[in-house]
């Protein structure tokens, strides 16, 4: 069986394939993707995206260039800004104490309102520093055997660095996300450290929200062992602390129970 070829040029038809691709090129408008002017682009080719008389494509190399290695176009939460003036409530203090029951000779960096400090004086005698009152923790030279605090989370890596210098145990109450970095890794353990236990705890209802998990994180001296994860279980909300400072132990009945309660 024979087949015939057709002549569509000579017969003056054309497929509809063919006819897209005689037809003039189709010409759009889209904004630039610097300055956001509109620019006209053809489908043919390769699709313009930059002004091309405003430099806007030698100015958009130029920021890719600036941008982080990391590979981040934009950090979470932008609007956020830094503020190290919060204070620990008295019931996560007593909480992250009562836990690591710390002996000896014992420091509070970053006194503040003195939460820690309330916490710890049945542990023993307590040292502070505190910015504010003029007493720099920067400019601490004695050892000692425990340093339990809150640091200010913008400086957390000096702060880090002078208690690796002068303390044999750290307990930092800070985000969890902390402690994990490569560097931060490197630092712990060329100071002779090793990360012995991490306390999670619930986010207090007076500090403003980061979604990152709040931690305790106990370091100690010459440790090698593994790590312990504790879950303290309760949450630390200051509507529910006692009126002397203590922590609510009470159960928490379950939101379904609280709804069934009322209807």
């Amino acid at each position: 069986m024979a087949f015939e070829r057709t002549n569509y040029r000579a017969n003056g038809a054309l497929p509809m394939a063919a006819k897209r691709r005689n037809q003039l090129p189709f010409r759009s408008v889209t904004k630039c993707r610097w300055c956001r002017r509109p620019i006209e682009r053809a489908d043919r080719g390769r699709p313009r995206q930059y002004c091309a008389e405003r430099g806007c494509r030698q100015r958009a190399s130029e920021a890719r260039q600036r941008r982080s290695r990391t590979g981040l176009r934009h950090q979470p939460l932008r609007s956020y800004k830094s503020d190290d003036n919060v204070m620990t409530p008295v019931a996560l203090a007593r909480a992250v104490v009562e836990a690591v029951k710390p002996r000896g000779r014992i420091l509070d960096p970053c006194a503040g309102t003195g939460a820690f400090v309330k916490a710890l004086r049945p542990f023993g005698p307590v040292r502070t520093c505190e910015i504010s009152k003029g007493r720099d923790f920067m400019a601490w030279t004695e050892c000692v055997d425990w340093c339990i605090s809150n640091p200010p989370w913008s400086r957390f890596r000096e702060f880090l660095s002078k208690a690796l210098a002068v303390s044999d145990n750290i307990v930092f109450v800070v985000t969890v996300n902390h402690w994990w970095t490569q560097r931060r890794v490197r630092e712990v353990r060329e100071a002779g450290f090793g990360y012995r236990r991490l306390f999670l705890l619930e986010w207090p209802d007076a500090w403003p929200a980061t979604g990152f998990q709040l931690g305790a994180m106990h370091l100690q001296r010459g440790y090698q062992g593994p790590m312990e994860l504790r879950d303290l279980g309760w949450r630390v909300s200051e509507r529910r602390d006692d009126p002397r400072g203590g922590r609510d132990d009470r159960p928490r009945t379950p939101r379904s129970s609280r709804t069934a309660h009322r209807s």
